[in-house]
């Protein structure tokens, strides 16, 4: 191949060039310093976009891979990063690749920056869902998809620039790639060796979402190596209504009910050699339609049964209790910024690890009740007890040679009368 590869070569050096993605809305959006998400498939530019903002804008850039945020320490630093302003009071573009793969135990630091962010933030995820709730809500989202009437007019003005011979179909037959990128990369291959431009074979390793498109889209079915035939089963039941109606659906339904029968034949048995035939049903659900494959964007959603929402406080646990009532504690130096999961498996924990006595003091300090004290796997008794111990040290710690004259000072006023 050439010393230059065309992904660099034609690598958008403005946001005007960026293929098939209205960018305007991240410009406006980045001006102001308020933070985006762009989600999609690899290679639909979400990267260049921000690369070319950063160009177009002459900002310094700064690229941090999200998913290497492993501990609370890290997310410190990054937070940190975003937060330093740039020593030529020029405006720093933060590129958070990979959220969808970030730990969201401890992300508390980063979510403080996100809410009032000095500098332009363009985070990058694959794939939505997998992005903490809590950075979510705090960015504006948009969605990055590439289809073949995007890529196919991109990929002739290179093959006219780099003066190639190759026919409209086969064009057309590169466009189906997965992604620009990899379009871009057959383009080269065919240029320079020939290559055939027919349906891509290679083995590749797609999101689910990725998958169940291309199979409503009767295309074939490629990508979904790590996608079990009963991942299969459960997307396709998720996403049929918003694809397919009235008898198509119908027979679509009549399809996977059959599959799912096979797939509980290997619960039963445990002989997973029964899943080629869940398979093979669940990959001929697009062939069922009787209408052409609608060719525009489609929602793809994760399986609501299998949806797991983050941790919340249930008011009548002893943790839930405790949570809320340290929740509620106003002190001038104290603020409690963790969410339930945070406080689950980090704050409990030392709270727990404390020795009697401080675990005493602050149960003393902040009033709290039965509940929450059982949440400590702290004895009431014995707190009790030191809580008695603890009157009765103070009482004594108050008493004066006062106290024990009061009860008697009439009486010693009547004998010095007496007296004189």
């Amino acid at each position: 191949m050439s010393e230059q590869s065309y992904i660099d070569k034609y690598r958008p050096e403005t946001l005007d060039e960026v293929a098939g993605q209205g960018t305007d809305k991240v410009r406006k959006k980045a001006e102001k310093n308020e933070p985006v998400i762009l989600y999609g498939p690899a290679g639909t530019g979400k990267t260049s976009t921000a690369e070319a903002l950063a160009n177009e804008k002459n900002w310094n850039t700064v690229e941090i891979n999200a998913s290497s945020a492993r501990t609370k320490a890290d997310i410190i630093s990054i937070a940190q990063q975003i937060r330093t302003s740039s020593i030529d009071d020029n405006k720093t573009l933060f590129i958070l690749d990979e959220l969808d793969s970030i730990d969201g135990r401890s992300i508390q630091p980063l979510l403080d920056v996100l809410d009032e962010p000095k500098n332009p933030i363009i985070g990058t995820a694959n794939e939505l869902w997998k992005v903490p709730d809590s950075i979510e809500n705090r960015c504006t989202t948009y969605k990055y998809d590439l289809k073949k009437d995007d890529i196919k007019p991109f990929l002739k003005q290179v093959a006219q620039k780099e003066n190639i011979d190759i026919s409209s179909r086969q064009l057309g037959q590169l466009a189906t790639r997965n992604g620009l990128r990899d379009a871009l990369n057959d383009l080269q291959q065919f240029s320079e060796s020939d290559a055939d431009t027919d349906w891509d074979s290679r083995q590749t390793d797609d999101s689910p979402f990725a998958v169940i498109e291309r199979v409503l889209r009767n295309k074939d079915y490629i990508g979904g190596q790590d996608m079990t035939p009963p991942d299969m089963v459960d997307f396709l039941d998720e996403n049929l209504p918003g694809e397919f109606e009235g008898v198509e659906l119908l027979r679509a339904y009549q399809a996977l009910a059959k599959a799912d029968q096979f797939h509980n034949i290997v619960n039963t048995k445990q002989d997973y050699s029964w899943w080629k035939f869940t398979g093979s049903i669940t990959e001929e659900v697009a062939n069922i339609r009787l209408s052409e494959p609608y060719d525009g964007w489609m929602n793809i959603n994760y399986p609501s049964s299998r949806r797991v929402s983050a941790p919340r406080p249930n008011s009548n646990s002893p943790e839930g209790t405790l949570y809320e009532e340290l929740k509620d504690v106003e002190m001038p130096n104290y603020k409690a910024s963790f969410n339930y999961q945070e406080f689950i498996n980090e704050i409990l924990p030392i709270l727990k690890s404390l020795d009697e006595e401080e675990q005493y003091q602050l149960i003393l300090s902040e009033s709290l009740s039965d509940k929450s004290i059982k949440a400590l796997d702290v004895s009431k008794s014995l707190y009790e007890s030191w809580l008695m111990e603890e009157d009765t040290v103070e009482t004594k710690d108050n008493t004066t040679l006062g106290d024990f004259s009061d009860d008697n000072s009439d009486e010693s006023e009547e004998m010095s009368i007496f007296d004189l």
